[in-house]
């Protein structure tokens, strides 16, 4: 190779590394803007309100729950001048686990709550393509003598977990003291990225072990010990491997049906193929 060809090939390779980390900078810019959301739902223009900051600061595909953490800030005749209630407030929420009720007493500061909700129509074993709903719903009242008198309620949601994608939204049935929001939750872009790429390696590291075990076995290729060896170490190598993607599930995903276990069975039978191909050829010497 001349050194023009070497110092064009050089510099094609400087060029392809600065599109790759170009590109991957990119991505990352994405990510960040698709693994957050935020919606506002409630009267915000009412005087005495108020308003509710809730966080999305866990979620666990597993047990199908999320955790919001909400913070309150009372606005108007609501807020005394000490910074505490100037009457009794109590929250009614969704929760899946813990009490539906939060009382808030007069003459204190609305401490910070968290919130346990469902998530809905999603399975932890369709990952990375399992999808899910969370749904956010509050309703505040003063409680009276007589009843209860519903408090204007403005609720603001927020999402961004590292891992996850979401998408916001309000319901159309909002009502004085009462707002509803839902998240819509996936996994991120560059979760479903490494995990697919994961799978294209079991495939293509699975279909490496057939041609090498069909060139031994039916062409007739020198069987030399290394193989073996290699053949019979990517059989648990694979195995472990599946530990590495992101978040992943326990055994039985949909990922292991797709990739893992015909990788698996596929590498094994390889092997005693190889096994079988030396004992035959060693018998015939």
């Amino acid at each position: 190779m001349t050194s023009s060809a070497q110092r064009m090939m050089a510099a094609a390779i400087v060029l392809l590394s600065i599109v790759i980390v170009a590109g991957l900078l990119m991505a990352y810019d994405s990510e960040a803007h698709v693994r957050s959301a935020s919606v506002a739902a409630g009267d915000a223009k009412a005087s005495d309100r108020v308003e509710v900051k809730a966080s999305l600061i866990s979620i666990d595909p597993v047990r199908e729950e999320a955790t919001f953490r909400l913070s309150f800030e009372p606005k108007g005749s609501l807020l005394g001048s000490d910074g505490t209630l100037t009457k009794e407030l109590r929250l009614t929420v969704n929760a899946a686990s813990g009490a539906a009720d939060r009382p808030f007493p007069k003459g204190r500061v609305m401490p910070p709550t968290d919130v346990v909700v469902d998530l809905d129509n999603g399975i932890v074993t369709d990952y990375p393509r399992d999808r899910y709903d969370a749904e956010l719903e509050l309703l505040m009242v003063a409680p009276t003598s007589s009843g209860a008198d519903k408090v204007a309620t403005v609720a603001t949601v927020d999402a961004s977990l590292h891992g996850w994608k979401f998408q916001a939204g309000t319901s159309t049935k909002q009502a004085a003291g009462y707002a509803l929001t839902h998240v819509s939750v996936s996994r991120s872009p560059a979760t479903v990225g490494v995990a697919v790429f994961m799978m294209l390696l079991y495939w293509l590291l699975s279909i490496s072990a057939v041609i090498l075990t069909f060139l031994i076995a039916v062409s007739g290729r020198r069987l030399e010990a290394g193989m073996l060896t290699w053949c019979a170490g990517l059989l648990f190598a694979l195995l472990a491997f599946r530990g590495a993607m992101p978040s992943a599930p326990g055994i039985g995903a949909f990922v292991d049906y797709a990739a893992v276990f015909p990788a698996e069975i596929a590498t094994a039978l390889c092997l005693v193929t190889l096994v079988v191909t030396y004992l035959r050829r060693l018998g015939a010497n």
